[in-house]
């Protein structure tokens, strides 16, 4: 997404929205800690099928067990990485808007 092609009220809108986003998920501490306890189980129901693969053979349990904690690692990595990226552009629009701020005050 271009800044710079972006009306004032665009990006003061869109600033708004990311602002209300990372307002919430800031204030929220009880669903973090649940994703990370979450997550946890995750890596153990993996390491857990991986381990069990080599002590007592391949079962559908086993590979239950590797497919849900991969995909539970995989939404953790994901959710992650969207999350910096929001507070990267959330920074970037800020700038722009402090740039173009500037911009106005400064005499023709």
């Amino acid at each position: 997404m271009d800044l710079k092609t972006q009306t004032d009220a665009e990006l003061i809108s869109l600033c708004d929205r990311l602002n209300i986003w990372s307002l919430k998920h800031q204030e929220s501490k009880w669903e973090h800690r649940l994703w990370i306890v979450i997550v946890i189980l995750g890596v153990f129901a993996f390491v857990d099928g991986v381990a069990e693969i080599f002590v007592s053979g391949i079962t559908l349990l086993n590979i239950f067990l590797i497919m849900l904690g991969a995909i539970i690692c995989f939404s953790w990595y994901r959710s992650e990485k969207r999350r910096k990226e929001n507070i990267r552009f959330l920074s970037e629009i800020n700038s722009e808007i402090a740039q173009r701020d500037s911009m106005k005050l400064l005499p023709n």
